[in-house]
């Protein structure tokens, strides 16, 4: 729809309201904050774009003509819908300030590493809303658009996300100091990690899905059964140093523990533990102002450098070296 050119100004057509109501140019004026020759001079060509004469002028004050008492009906239902408009935007704004950003995030991210960039961040997005997900489900949630962002260890990428590195780990065998590994002169091999009787992760979750991606080509027929499967690092962490089993964990996540030597990390040979944090959203999908604002600070050096054994990586570039600034991809966790 398209007006036309002679369609009157909304200031127009209130100030025209506001004599008729007030039946005085002078008084009109005064209320808008307007001398009385532009009030003259408003009025003059809002009668020249519709034609007609509104008013009626003597020295005893203003009155509608007969058109403009039919006009003034329609001046006032455009100026509250005008009203009602303005009302709309006003509360669409003011929803989308107080929106939350929601994000989804691998549960070693929500436990260890994001409390850390939410505390740093401030006041700057003031209003997160954070779910903790195993990395399939938290790769599923962005895809199925159950939030903006999603933080999540991964390897390839197989669905319609796009994604930034943002930072790097890597698994690590943990045991307590008195357990008889500690007491190996040489690092285990393969085999030897993938026939251990270990605590593990639940299924899906990255450190789980990376752990068996590695050790499936040499686990033994039948393989061993784990002496545990928890749903959290927390738990596995806390059977380890109890003495229930070795583990394998992100060393994000025991750092403190292996710093104080109350767990102990046993080398591995052939067995490439690394691993790379993305930041992933959906394909093709604008982000708000707040989710942008949170992708370049993950994706800083300062935020790097908050994280104790993250391997600065510059996010402009891929695993190869190319230049790139943001890659679109799909994901499959690690």
């Amino acid at each position: 729809m398209r007006l036309p050119a002679s369609s009157p100004e909304l200031s127009a057509l209130d100030f025209f309201v506001s004599v008729v109501d007030q039946g005085s140019l002078s008084r009109a004026a005064s209320q808008h904050y307007i001398s009385q020759p532009s009030a003259s001079v408003r009025i003059r060509r809002l009668e020249q774009r519709v034609g007609v004469q509104l008013l009626d002028r003597s020295p005893s004050g203003s009155l509608p003509t007969e058109a403009g008492l039919e006009l003034v009906k329609y001046a006032r239902d455009v100026l509250s819908a005008a009203g009602a408009f303005n009302r709309a935007a006003e509360d669409l704004a003011t929803s989308r300030d107080h929106r939350p950003l929601r994000i989804i995030a691998s549960y070693t991210m929500s436990d260890y590493i994001f409390p850390r960039w939410l505390r740093a961040i401030g006041s700057d997005i003031p209003n997160v809303s954070m779910a903790a997900r195993n990395a399939a489900d938290t790769i599923s949630g962005i895809v199925a658009g159950e939030a903006e962002v999603g933080f999540t260890w991964v390897r390839k990428l197989h669905e319609p996300v796009q994604a930034v590195p943002v930072g790097q780990d890597e698994l690590v065998v943990v045991v307590r100091p008195d357990h008889h590994w500690n007491r190996r002169l040489r690092p285990l091999r393969p085999e030897h990690l993938a026939a251990a009787e270990l605590v593990l992760r639940e299924q899906h979750s990255g450190t789980r899905s990376q752990l068996d991606r590695l050790l499936e080509p040499h686990r033994p027929d039948p393989p061993p059964r784990p002496v545990l499967v928890l749903g959290s690092t927390g738990a596995a962490k806390a059977a380890v140093l109890d003495g229930v089993a070795p583990a394998v964990l992100s060393r994000l996540t025991v750092m403190e523990e292996l710093e104080s030597g109350r767990l102990i990390s046993i080398p591995v040979d052939d067995l490439d533990f690394g691993r790379t944090l993305f930041a992933i959203w959906q394909d093709h999908t604008e982000l708000s102002v707040e989710a942008e604002q949170l992708l370049q600070f993950v994706t800083s050096e300062r935020a790097r450098r908050m994280i104790k054994g993250m391997r600065p990586q510059d996010p402009t570039r891929d695993a190869a070296g190319q230049s790139k600034k943001i890659r679109s991809s799909s994901v499959l966790s690690r």
